[in-house]
């Protein structure tokens, strides 16, 4: 599956899946981009927080940042 950002040729990385809570009772699996590091769904719509942050996987870590590309939160 290729990376929805509008500026990337990547494809999702469905080898390295990512668990994540998205309520209080439940986990998802996503997968990130294997260029720009965007993170997805299992159908491959972007992954956002609660704040409305982009969600990327750098370094071993799920970060969170703003529309302007500023980190908000690291997990």
């Amino acid at each position: 599956m290729n990376c929805n950002m509008s500026d990337c040729d990547g494809s999702l990385d469905q080898s390295n899946p990512i668990n994540l809570q998205v309520s209080c009772h439940s986990m998802a699996t996503f997968y990130p981009c294997t260029k720009c590091g965007r993170i997805h769904y299992d159908d491959g719509e972007m992954a956002f927080n609660r704040a409305g942050h982009a969600a990327y996987f750098e370094d071993g870590h799920v970060v969170n940042k703003d529309e302007h590309g500023i980190i908000q939160s690291i997990l």
